[in-house]
């Protein structure tokens, strides 16, 4: 039943019947029978139906439980042990800790050094899976809402970009790129998508400094690269992530980096593709519209104004060069068929997308 959890919420399979089943309701008395043994628990076996519970299911859990199951399955995931079976199972109980949605009552002190303690320890002697560690970061980070003591931990002692940098880089060279066109998609590729997708809705919240930031739109720009020709849904969440961090970059660092990158110069040459997928051009579209959006930003004083009106007459002209106002104005009737597939919120007027002094 684990093993069907693990392959419910890595391959996305659904039991929608599994609430309504005999079995169902079998687990929960045995589970509530474990939990009422209070020292006498079998902890094990506890964690072990308590995972299978929530791996099967898509609601969330009775809050009476939560108290007693969450610090089994932190124990769980705490191991340092780095046998295969052990590597395993706390793998199994982070995953699981993520599918418990009730964020209300799941209060910091239940979890925040736990987590802290697993991601720190992992980092000094990567002790855990890939996805196990994905795991823990998303925990934590679904978790900042309102939450500023969080935020600071996540992004001052445990570095978030930092690391995210960091694993996307490792996963990105591990991939056979060469072999994954046509191919079934491998554990690695859904990992590194969980990565992107933690990452594009969370950017705003986990602000780093100049450098990182620098390391990390390198990162993305030759994830992007490598996916080229195989993952286009890969490729469209690189561009989603160039629009997130677009909302947050001072001026410097998009005069003096950004737009001189690579990434620019990738979505430039993809939205003029005539092959072009609907979700790479949704995404490029994306983040050619967040880049506008912040260069007709008024700057607080005069010569961070005049540098800005500098800036954008550098993107105007790289933008003529490649044809972008053309290609752009290609796309107008088919706005909204994008924004109803995609949900990327693209602005139905084209001249949204133009950068104009």
């Amino acid at each position: 039943m684990k093993h069907i959890g693990y392959c419910n919420e890595l391959k996305r399979f659904w039991n929608q019947d599994f609430l309504c089943s005999m079995l169902c309701k079998k687990i929960i008395k045995m589970i509530v029978k474990e939990a009422n043994k209070n020292d006498k628990k079998n902890e094990i076996l506890f964690a072990d139906l308590f995972e299978c519970y929530v791996m099967l299911q898509d609601i969330d859990m009775p809050q009476k439980l939560l108290k007693v199951c969450m610090p089994c399955l932190l124990k769980v995931a705490s191991n340092k042990e780095r046998s295969k079976e052990a590597r395993r199972e706390g793998e199994m109980a982070l995953i699981t800790l993520n599918r418990i949605y009730s964020f209300e009552v799941i209060e910091k002190e239940m979890f925040l050094n736990e987590i802290k303690e697993i991601i720190q320890y992992h980092q000094e002697h990567h002790n855990l899976t890939w996805l196990a560690y994905q795991s823990a970061w998303q925990f934590l980070i679904e978790r900042l809402y309102n939450n500023n003591n969080l935020k600071r931990a996540v992004v001052n002692e445990l570095r978030f970009v930092k690391e995210a940098t960091n694993e996307l880089e490792e996963l990105t060279k591990y991939v056979n790129w060469k072999k994954e066109k046509g191919q079934k998609e491998t554990k690695e590729i859904r990992i590194l998508k969980r990565w992107q997708c933690l990452i594009s809705v969370n950017f705003c919240d986990c602000r780093s400094d100049k450098n990182e930031c620098v390391d990390f739109i390198e990162c993305i720009t030759r994830l992007c690269r490598a996916a080229r020709d195989t993952h286009a849904e890969i490729i469209k969440k690189c561009f989603d992530i160039f629009a997130e961090i677009m909302k947050q970059l001072q001026l410097s660092v998009i005069a003096n980096f950004f737009l001189k990158s690579d990434a620019f110069d990738l979505a430039l040459g993809k939205i003029l593709q005539s092959t072009l997928n609907d979700a790479i051009s949704c995404g490029c579209m994306r983040f050619f519209l967040e880049t506008s959006i912040s260069l007709k930003s008024k700057m607080a004083n005069e010569t961070d104004e005049a540098k800005r009106k500098v800036i954008k007459k550098e993107t105007l002209d790289k933008m003529e060069e490649e044809g972008y106002e053309d290609a752009i104005a290609s796309f107008h009737k088919k706005f909204v068929y994008l924004n109803c597939c995609y949900f990327s919120r693209l602005a139905k007027n084209i001249a949204d997308y133009f950068v104009n002094i």
